[in-house]
């Protein structure tokens, strides 16, 4: 907490005010409002919060304990997907600059929409900043019962393709004690399954803090 304090302000990470989460497997079966990162399933590239207007800028984990088996970090550039399809298909580049629907992942008033709507990649004056996790606009399709746009379809495949070359991964497995950081609005991230060990001391545990100095402090700035 004091170390991560140094790089930022540490901001909610839940609607109820969470602001130490920790990224274990409860054996929660993965339904609405399920958080995949409190599984043991695979995580898809993705950057934390993508529907928030004012999404976290680092995302921070100190590992208090490995899996048994799995559970392997990667992290790519968004800026490089970005500059490949800029290159390549600057028509499909231009429709991840206007909206899409994101699952919001049951993280908000009762009475709120399920379904926020922000683009994968925003101009801004320090730079661009870039929201992905195409799960979870899959997701609001089912919940807003709308279909996307062929553009949207498309552009969402182009950056998939883009992303999931492994010749552009970085890819380790955190361990015990150590600490990363990464800039949410840059990089996407992902994690393969993990098996955790008997012991329930031994199970796989990570602390996750969230930075972000934009809005206020809770989770909607």
């Amino acid at each position: 907490w004091l170390l991560g304090s140094l790089l930022g302000r540490l901001v909610a990470q839940k609607w109820d005010g969470t602001m130490l989460y920790d990224v274990r497997d409860t054996g929660r079966a993965l339904t609405y409002g399920v958080r995949r990162s409190v599984t043991n399933l695979d995580l898809q590239f993705h950057t934390d919060a993508p529907w928030l207007a004012e999404p976290p800028e680092l995302v921070g984990l100190l590992c208090l304990h490995p899996a048994l088996e799995g559970g392997v970090s990667r992290f790519v550039s968004l800026q490089t997907a970005h500059d490949e399809l800029e290159r390549r298909q600057p028509e499909l580049l231009r429709r991840l600059y206007a909206p899409f629907p994101w699952d919001r992942q049951a993280e908000h008033a009762p009475d709120d929409s399920k379904v926020a709507h922000q683009p994968v990649f925003e101009p801004r004056a320090s730079g661009l900043r870039c929201r992905y996790n195409q799960s979870l606009i899959e997701n609001a399709e089912g919940l807003t019962g709308t279909a996307l746009d062929d553009g949207g379809r498309e552009a969402l495949a182009a950056m998939s393709a883009a992303l999931n070359s492994p010749a552009l991964w970085v890819e380790f497995t955190i361990e015990k004690g150590q600490l990363q950081y990464l800039n949410n609005w840059l990089f996407a991230h992902s994690r393969t399954p993990f098996r955790d060990a008997d012991d329930p001391e031994g199970k796989r545990h990570l602390l996750r803090l969230w930075n972000r100095d934009e809005g206020g402090q809770a989770f909607h700035a």
